[in-house]
């Protein structure tokens, strides 16, 4: 994981953001977006508010959709409301595995009495070395 860190850490240097910089949540995903009776939505869980590339909030939604978290439909509704795809950003494969090696380290806090949890993690970190990540990831 430290080696992966450090590679990332590199190519993270010169990476390329075209959307400019923006409020960002920093963890924007459904769970963490609350609608009221009167049908106003709000975002919650907002320790990692930040200023930064847009991107990197949208490269969540875009690895759910990956990991089948998402259908189709969702994620085209999705490109489209946001008009613009990340995965067609300068900078995706950084976003995606910077994205990938924090969600495998935010289960793995969360795993030690819990065998599935466990063998979640050994799965992710072995498709993080084998490139083939996130096939067989599953969420919590």
């Amino acid at each position: 994981m430290r080696q992966l860190r450090d590679h990332l850490s590199g190519r993270w240097a010169t990476a390329e953001f075209t959307l400019g910089e923006a409020v960002l949540h920093g963890d924007a995903h459904m769970e963490n977006l609350l609608v009221t009776a009167d049908g106003r939505e709000a975002f919650v869980d907002l320790e990692t508010v930040c200023i930064g590339p847009p991107e990197w909030d949208l490269t969540l939604t875009a690895l759910y959709y990956e990991c089948g978290w998402f259908s189709d439909k969702e994620y085209v509704d999705f490109v489209q409301t946001y008009e613009f795809d990340v995965r067609l950003s300068p900078s995706w494969s950084e976003l995606r595995l910077a994205r990938m090696l924090r969600m495998t380290l935010w289960l793995a806090q969360s795993a030690d009495n819990d065998l599935q949890r466990q063998r979640q993690i050994r799965h992710r970190i072995d498709t993080l070395r084998d490139e083939t990540a996130p096939a067989g990831w599953t969420g919590y």
